[in-house]
């Protein structure tokens, strides 16, 4: 399998991670290099924070389905830049579709391609 797909299979990873809230399967995606996880509210995480906030029910999200996708992979790192609709899920409040753009970094570790850096932007639907 090439670097792309790879990545493409790691982000599908990490959507569903995402959908099912699971914290281990979430954690062994995101590197542990990853400083910035940006949230479509502006909102800048560690990987840590952003864990916890998984955990804790803060960031519960629905369905992900990607709506565009483009990445390219050079050496040992990837960049994807593409845009989904990601049901939220907010405490106490009811859910919503947003459509986010975003831009994800992937570097290629010793156990794999894994999320480094990850900016989402809400576009209104």
């Amino acid at each position: 399998m090439d670097s792309i797909a790879q990545v493409r299979a790691r982000e599908d990873a990490f959507f569903l991670a995402q959908t099912a809230s699971d914290v281990a399967a979430l954690n062994e995606i995101m590197s542990d290099r990853l400083k910035r996880f940006v949230h479509t509210t502006g909102l800048v995480e560690t990987k840590a924070q952003y864990l916890e906030g998984v955990e804790s029910g803060r960031h519960a999200h629905g369905a992900i389905t990607r709506i565009t996708g483009h990445t390219s992979a050079s050496g040992g790192g990837a960049v994807t830049i593409g845009v989904v609709d990601m049901v939220a899920e907010p405490p106490g409040v009811p859910s919503f579709t947003m459509r986010i753009h975003h831009v994800l970094v992937w570097a290629h570790e010793d156990t794999g391609w894994r999320l480094t850096a990850r900016q989402a932007t809400r576009q209104p639907l």
